[in-house]
């Protein structure tokens, strides 16, 4: 498929609207899912030492300078993999740490309406084709500012020049969760950020009108801010992705594109510098400077094409520019100032003024369709008639 058939028509996924019965499975889930991801970060910090067991598990991809790294089950490892599907990875595992701070990490990721997603999904994937909100169960508040639940879906292409010759581009549909909650084993503040693939009735496969090939993954982040490295937030984080599809794709491909699209994380704290540029410069225009210093609007990125700064338009000389923001030396200094948590409530405004004037959300932010669909999860565990082994043993 071409590239050029992005952004797909908006009529490719209807508005939807869900029972409360079914949002309550929906929060259900994600909590069972944060909540065994919370027990495994336990065990790997606790009982572990932070330390994987190297005859068990080895490194799929490994970030040196962010102290960060993606490991998978060996093959003589006798941990079961998350599906019966061909093409399933195995459970992966990363852990490590990146530097900046919890609310700048959760800023990063927050991004509760497709505009959102188009200013955000640039700066921490690749390959992005197109993007988009399919619907929005819980909005963030400004008492919750990074408090999401939500559907959405993702087009990705392949990672390299030759791979677009026999591999398809990839969807996914899954239901995202952010927010953060105190960890029940030793109270410690912990942001989440939980995707995990869903099959809804709305949301058809593309691959017979426009060549994409349906996958599933299932990813639960755990962030916390370090007790031993100030200014770093430790990282942990499990799921599995399975690109399905007839051939093309290798195990080592399923697991470069896995590790690279968990890596996605370490760059949160420069998506959220991002938008901080940009809620400055929001500001600016309506005439609020008292303000750019203490609702953060959504755009497709910042440039300088006339060689001036893109936040206060200033001339700069090369010298003089910060380049991942084309912006001045000034700008880049009175960023450090802003405070990640007023950026996202001003954000959490935006998105609620935005779901209150389509007509196709309720005042709740949940979206409406002339039939309510069913949902299935995807399964998260491969059933088997023995008991699987604890996944940080052997």
């Amino acid at each position: 498929m071409a590239t050029s058939a992005f952004p797909l028509p908006a009529a490719v996924f209807p508005a939807m609207k869900f029972s409360t019965d079914e949002t309550v499975a929906f929060i259900q889930c994600r909590d069972r899912l944060v909540n065994a991801t919370m027990v495994a970060r336990r065990e790997f910090r606790d009982r572990c030492n932070g330390k994987l067991n190297e005859a068990v598990w080895k490194v799929v991809k490994r970030k040196q300078d962010a102290d960060f790294a993606v490991f998978t089950p060996r093959r003589r490892a006798m941990i079961p993999k998350p599906s019966n599907s061909r093409t399933c990875s195995p459970i992966l595992i990363a852990a490590g740490s990146i530097k900046g701070s919890l609310n700048d990490v959760m800023l990063g990721f927050s991004s509760a309406t497709t505009d959102a997603m188009a200013f955000a999904t640039p700066h921490l994937y690749k390959d992005v084709l197109d993007a988009r909100v399919v619907a929005t169960l819980q909005c963030p508040s400004e008492a919750e500012p990074f408090e999401y639940l939500g559907f959405k879906w993702m087009a990705k292409g392949p990672s390299t020049f030759a791979m677009k010759n026999f591999v398809r581009p990839r969807d996914f549909v899954y239901l995202e969760s952010t927010g953060i909650q105190h960890d029940n084993g030793d109270g410690t503040k912990v942001g989440y950020v939980m995707i995990h693939s869903v099959a809804l009735g709305g949301c058809r496969s593309l691959r017979s009108e426009f060549g994409i090939v349906r996958g599933a993954l299932s990813f639960c982040y755990l962030f916390s801010e370090s007790t031993t490295t100030p200014g770093s937030v430790d990282v942990f984080c499990k799921g599995f992705l399975d690109p399905r599809g007839h051939g093309g794709v290798t195990e080592h491909m399923t697991l470069a594109s896995a590790a690279e699209g968990i890596m996605a994380c370490l760059k949160a704290p420069k998506c959220a510098r991002m938008k901080k540029y940009e809620w400055i410069r929001k500001n600016r225009l309506q005439g609020d400077d008292s303000n750019a210093v203490e609702s953060t609007s959504q755009s497709q990125g910042l440039s300088n094409e006339d060689g001036r700064c893109s936040v206060c338009h200033a001339e700069t000389d090369i010298a003089s520019r910060e380049q991942t923001a084309h912006c001045c030396r000034d700008c880049a200094c009175i960023v450090e100032l802003v405070n990640p948590l007023q950026v996202a409530k001003d954000e959490a405004g935006h998105t609620l003024e935005t779901l209150r004037r389509s007509s196709t959300t309720t005042p709740f932010g949940m979206k409406l369709t002339s039939v309510a669909d069913r949902i299935h999860l995807t399964p998260l565990k491969k059933r088997t008639a023995t008991v699987p082994a604890p996944i940080f043993s052997l």
